[in-house]
């Protein structure tokens, strides 16, 4: 029986009859009798495909994985072979919450609210970036501002 029939279902809130629809019909989802065919539908590179399944089988083989996977079912042998592309994407909002130059959170009269503070993402990029994304820009303020936040928390808590 193949690997595919004995795993869970991977994508959260679909049944196996919902996923098999989906690897005969949507265009994101592919399904071939080899792993070289597999590899031309989608792209990948044949040898490499290969490659990554002959080391993934050596590693069954062994028990033991050089790239640290511990879940080692059983080795992948004949297809039919599947492959679900996989797109990254940024999500990112302009807009976020007002804050004064302490970083506390501001009501809707400009005054600070006690004791609330903001970083990161709260802050949304339009305060950080202005018109201009930048991707990854969101970390260092999130660092940066954080640590600021913590240590007027650890002063004030000294101070009471």
């Amino acid at each position: 029986m193949a690997i595919l029939e004995q795993a869970p279902v991977g994508l959260m809130g679909f049944s196996r009859e919902a996923l098999r629809a989906l690897f005969d019909s949507h265009p994101m989802f592919f399904r071939a009798d080899s792993a070289a065919a597999l590899a031309q539908q989608t792209g990948i590179d044949v040898a490499g495909l290969e490659r990554s399944l002959s080391g993934y089988n050596l590693a069954v083989a062994r028990g033991e994985d050089p790239l640290g996977r511990r879940h080692l079912p059983r080795p992948i042998g004949e297809g039919a072979f599947h492959a679900i592309r996989m797109q990254g994407y940024s999500v990112t909002s302009t807009v976020g919450l007002a804050v004064d130059d302490q970083l506390r959170v501001l009501r809707g009269d400009g005054q600070p609210i006690p004791n609330l503070y903001a970083a990161g993402e709260l802050l949304g990029s339009g305060q950080l970036m202005g018109k201009a994304f930048c991707g990854g820009m969101m970390v260092t303020p999130a660092l940066s501002f954080g640590r600021l936040i913590g240590q007027r928390i650890a002063a004030a808590v000294t101070q009471a």
